[in-house]
């Protein structure tokens, strides 16, 4: 018989207690701390043991679970026919609640986003301003209000450039007999209270009267037509120029080479006409823009943060870039008051300037004794700049970040730069919030961004670019840019890199038209196709202009949607239609394979989102609404219509534009979207057969102007033909692959993931990593930079220079022995290798 144990009786405690029964135990009650002692016996107790039946009850259950998983095992031996769940992991995936993107759609407010745009648009908010300040601490609360998992606040110092506001900058005509002023450009200016007067950022300070030249667009062939034609000195003259063509910093760049003292510039009427019936560009218009383009970031501390402890060149150092030339802004009604003054040589008929007369250039007025004076009182400062981040930490993938942001400055009140940017990602934010409060998070780790100083030389994400380099160049898979989001109401434009084409076209086909007045054209997609088409290949044909081909450019040109179409029957690809896994590389295919697409512009270099792609290889995209004559490339700036005047204003919304705000919702719902599939899919939407195709129509121009130039030879383009091959293979059993692997096995998954991720990566040239130009090798945007580097655009634009010039010289004089050897030969060799690498890095893993 087992032992047990029974209460041993203590005297002291059962004293006056009766004694045990025979049939039981009375258990007495102890009085606190008095002792309870045990002892072993081996009688019968009067109640029973529980040890045999729990013991029992353990084994009858480990038996039923072993038979059940082995009646599992064999009834389902083979696993090859399992398939996982598409409508989870395929395309916009949703991995745990299918309703996720409907709620994000009907969750957008078109009365906050009205909200969000007026307050955001009271005013310019410049940076480190006591109105800026306010609305980093706004935008700080708005992100804790929607539940974000961290908010945070990073300051930096930065240069920047303002006009003395008790003294500011002006443009004079003076008699210099009299001493008369017969024109003061501050006379009759009607701005705002709060509005800062008008001036060039950077530009440095002058008082200075002379003769007055105007030169036109101010680009070098203006300045060769004058001195070929007329033979002017343009030394020490101050010229007037039109805005709109070229940028001013270059406007600027190009005055230095001729020894200009000052630029008095204006807006070109007809270049910055937008089209909306009731609006035309007021003619007292006055651009607020820069005289620097230094690339990206803060001038004194150049590829590096301007942090606390950061070293900053000293303001008089000769390595910094400051503007050398001083520039400030008038209305074209000033400037045509000033045109008619002028004297000299006749005009150019073309250089009519949006007049209805016949005008004279100068130099100087037709009354010699007018000159003109140009005032600039400009001040540089160190201010602090702030950048505000709202986190929602991802529940599977914490450590890969999508990024959305917009930049928050203006100098003036900015409603469409960018308070419509900064409206439309605080609206987003807050339809996440809400999911986040119902328990809803993203696979993937979002971070919302407000940037500080944009409008100084992209300081405030440039600073943060640099000083996160490592963390983001790690972690970062998208940057999605929300700047002018609403600029016009006739269909989307859309600047992104390759690698996103196949997010952005699914999400505008979710997204209804918001022109309730256009019953043919259903979705943004739809609207986007009819308005801006995009017929691959014809439309390089057209930009190179093509005159005559042979069979085998034909084949060329017009061939490679058939390459895309023959891999639907390819022999591997047949062998898997009958097996859902081929789902991915099907859908990816049918997604390039159509002839006509909506158009998608390469990303432009002067924008906060050019620099992700451009420095740290994370595919970037910018998307607006805006009017139909906004899309050509040749005309990027009038994309912007008003913006950097001071009729940027919140009423333009309201009486021309967006007076419902319907399409700033469209806007949202398509970023919101686009932010839920990058943050939620199991695979990241990248199809890179968009890459393929990309490459493709690149090297299309190549081959076109290296067959012209050298027609026996010389620069093999076979290779680069080979390489994109090569490429072109290893993209299609990538996506072959993708759908074949184990869903059950995450590392599986990571791993994709982890080639999407790195074949942006590869395109970053690695000698010149820390260099400010010439880091993307493919994607480098033209306008950028100079051209004259180892990049896609720089082998263009060099074969460009060369056909363009009639004795086949390039910019320097270099004739094509020398420009061959030294300049085409390595840069395609360069190119052809970062292809092959591409190549490498999404084939199988050994």
């Amino acid at each position: 018989m087992a032992a047990a144990y029974r209460p041993y009786k203590d005297e002291d405690s059962f004293d006056n207690l009766n004694a045990l029964d025979d049939d039981g135990l009375n258990w007495p009650d102890n009085e606190p701390a008095s002792l309870q002692i045990y002892e072993r016996t081996t009688e019968d107790l009067p109640f029973p043991s529980n040890r045999r039946y729990l013991i029992a009850c353990l084994g009858l259950a480990i038996m039923s679970m072993f038979i059940g998983l082995m009646i599992g095992y064999f009834a389902h031996s083979s696993h090859d026919e399992c398939i996982p769940n598409y409508v989870v992991s395929l395309h916009s995936v949703r991995q745990e609640d299918p309703t996720i993107s409907s709620k994000l759609l009907n969750s957008i407010d078109v009365a906050n986003l009205e909200s969000l745009v007026r307050e955001f648009s009271k005013e310019p908010r410049v940076p480190g301003s006591a109105r800026d300040q306010y609305l980093v601490s706004f935008i700080q609360k708005y992100f804790l209000d929607a539940s974000f998992d961290k908010v945070s606040i990073l300051n930096y110092t930065a240069l920047l450039s303002l006009p003395d506001e008790i003294n500011p900058n002006l443009i004079q005509i003076i008699n210099e007999d009299t001493k008369q002023v017969v024109f003061n450009s501050s006379e009759g200016l009607k701005l705002d209270p709060k509005q800062i007067h008008p001036f060039s950022a950077y530009s440095p300070n002058i008082d200075l009267q002379g003769d007055l030249v105007y030169v036109n667009n101010g680009h070098p062939d203006d300045y060769r037509l004058l001195v070929d034609k007329y033979s002017i000195d343009f030394k020490g003259k101050i010229i007037l120029v039109k805005l709109g063509e070229l940028p001013l910093d270059q406007v600027v760049h190009t005055a230095k080479f001729h020894a200009v003292a000052a630029i008095i510039f204006f807006p070109d009427h007809k270049f910055f006409e937008v089209n909306h019936s009731a609006f035309k560009f007021p003619s007292d218009a006055i651009k607020w823009e820069s005289a620097l383009w230094a690339e990206f970031g803060d001038p004194l501390s150049p590829n590096y943060p301007s942090t606390a402890y950061a070293y900053r060149e000293n303001l008089g150092s000769h390595k910094n870039t400051l503007a050398k030339i001083s520039a400030q802004p008038i209305s074209s009604d000033q400037a045509m008051r000033l045109i008619h003054l002028l004297g000299g040589h006749k005009s150019p008929p073309e250089w009519n300037s949006g007049s209805n007369f016949s005008h004279a250039i100068g130099p100087g007025f037709n009354n010699s004794n007018l000159k003109i004076r140009i005032k600039v009182n400009n001040h540089l400062k160190n201010e602090t700049i702030s950048n505000v981040f709202g986190y929602i930490k991802g529940r599977v993938e914490p450590d890969r970040y999508i990024l959305i942001g917009s930049h928050r400055d203006s100098l003036t009140k900015g409603a469409m730069d960018a308070a419509s940017g900064t409206g439309v990602m605080l609206e987003v934010a807050r339809a996440f919030g809400e999911l986040l409060k119902k328990g809803w998070r993203p696979r993937r780790t979002i971070i919302f961004c407000s940037w500080g100083a944009e409008e100084f030389n992209l300081q405030g994400s440039t600073e943060w670019l640099e000083d996160k380099y490592k963390l983001l160049h790690a972690r970062g898979i998208v940057y999605i840019n929300a700047d002018t989001v609403v600029s016009g109401n006739d269909s989307l434009r859309v600047f992104a890199s390759p690698l996103l084409h196949h997010a952005i076209l699914n999400a505008t086909k979710m997204v209804s038209n918001p022109d309730k007045d256009d019953s043919q054209h259903k979705t943004v997609f739809e609207k986007w196709f009819a308005t801006f088409p995009y017929v691959r290949n014809d439309t390089i044909v057209k930009q190179s202009g093509f005159i005559q081909k042979n069979s085998y450019e034909m084949d060329l040109f017009y061939g490679d949607q058939d390459i895309f179409a023959d891999l639907l029957t390819k022999e591997e690809t047949l062998a898997h239609l009958n097996h859902v896994n081929s789902t991915y590389l099907i859908s990816y295919i049918e997604g390039v394979i159509s002839h006509r697409q909506p158009q998608i512009l390469p990303i432009q270099g002067r924008s906060v989102y050019a620099a992700f792609t451009t420095f740290l290889g994370i595919p970037s995209m910018d998307l607006s609404y805006v009017s139909s004559n906004q899309n050509s490339e040749a005309k990027s700036l009038s994309a912007y219509s008003l913006i950097h005047t001071q009729y940027d204003t919140f009423d333009l919304f309201k009486t021309s534009i967006d007076p419902d705000f319907k399409y700033h919702k469209a806007m949202a719902q398509i970023y919101a979207e686009v932010l839920r599939d990058f943050s939620e899919s199991l695979f990241i939407p990248f199809n890179l057969f968009h890459y393929v195709q990309f490459l493709q129509n690149v090297q299309l121009k190549i081959y076109y102007q290296a067959q012209h130039l050298f027609p026996k030879g010389g620069l093999d383009t076979d290779v680069l033909s080979s390489a994109i091959h090569n490429f072109t293979d290893s993209v299609y059993n990538f996506h072959l692959r993708q759908g074949s692997i184990d869903f059950s096995d995450p590392m599986a998954i990571r791993t994709i993931n982890d080639q999407l991720i790195l074949l942006e990566r590869v395109f970053l040239d690695p000698v010149q990593l820390y260099m400010v130009n010439n880091i993307h090798l493919i994607q480098n945007p033209e306008g950028l930079y100079s051209g004259e580097n180892e990049t896609l655009v720089g082998l263009i634009n060099s074969l460009y220079q060369i056909f363009s010039n009639p004795h086949n010289l390039d910019a320097e004089g270099n004739n094509l022995p020398t420009i061959l050897e030294r300049g085409l030969k390595p840069r395609l060799s360069i190119l052809v290798h970062a292809i092959q690498n591409a190549a490498d890095i999404i084939n199988s893993v050994v």
